[in-house]
């Protein structure tokens, strides 16, 4: 069996044909949408991007129920985070970058003390594991 041989061709086409991230789902649910909107405001200071701009985010997403799962479980563990603790704008940040990538040592970063970032990342696990359940904003 031969191989195939594919060939290259240049073409000129627009900047704004150009998508840079690929939408796996062009329609997100009306429910999925409404879970969304309820975390949008608790990360605006923090992540501050449009309704649109959200959905297209999980719209790129393989699986997007999974995806706003684990925002829910961000957002509550972030809201009880911030019930028990007066953090600094810093200390916000650097909590929420904890909750996006999952690591507990960011040297550019030491607003958050071992004991806090220990309850943050407890505060997390447990909200992950009841994220099977309907999502309640705190």
């Amino acid at each position: 069996m031969k191989p195939k041989i594919f060939r290259l061709e240049k073409r000129r086409i627009k900047v704004s044909e150009i998508n840079t991230t690929p939408l796996f789902h062009r329609q997100i649910s009306t429910e999925l949408e409404e879970r969304i909107r309820k975390f949008e405001p608790v990360f605006a200071e923090l992540y501050p991007k449009t309704h649109s701009e959200w959905l297209e985010g999980f719209q790129a997403e393989l699986d997007p129920e999974n995806e706003v799962r684990i925002w829910e479980a961000m957002t509550c563990a972030y809201q009880s985070f911030l019930a028990n603790y007066a953090l600094s704008l810093p200390a916000r940040k650097e909590a929420f970058c904890m909750l996006c990538s999952g690591q507990t040592v960011n040297p550019e970063m030491g607003c958050l003390s071992e004991a806090q970032k220990t309850e943050l990342v407890r505060l997390y696990s447990e909200a992950l594991a009841k994220s099977h359940k309907p999502f309640q904003p705190n």
